[in-house]
């Protein structure tokens, strides 16, 4: 387990919606250290984020299961060697991250 969960649209609970992720959509992603994944000004990543914007992600469904997550400062949640990180380009091809829901 990667011990990250979803939270959607910036509720308390951790179920899916049941219509699945939508373009614009808020989501944040709680952490094994109880608190959300988070992507800093500097493009760090941690699991010490509250509810701001380093935290808070803007879906943007890239194809069937396959979504990016922008934060309000620019940065790309990416996925490299299995491990969480950042990205300031839309493009980079480990920004696109596959759900399963």
């Amino acid at each position: 387990s990667s011990g990250i969960n979803a939270e959607y649209g910036g509720g308390g609970g951790f179920a899916p919606p049941a219509q699945g992720l939508s373009n614009g959509m808020t989501v944040r992603f709680r952490c094994k250290t109880g608190k959300n994944l988070r992507v800093m000004g500097n493009g760090a990543v941690d699991g010490s984020g509250g509810n701001g914007q380093w935290a808070t992600f803007t879906v943007n469904v890239l194809g069937p299961g396959r979504y990016g997550f922008c934060n309000k400062n620019g940065y790309w949640l990416a996925i490299k060697g299995g491990r969480p990180c950042s990205s300031m380009a839309y493009g980079d091809p480990d920004t696109g991250v596959l759900l399963h829901l």
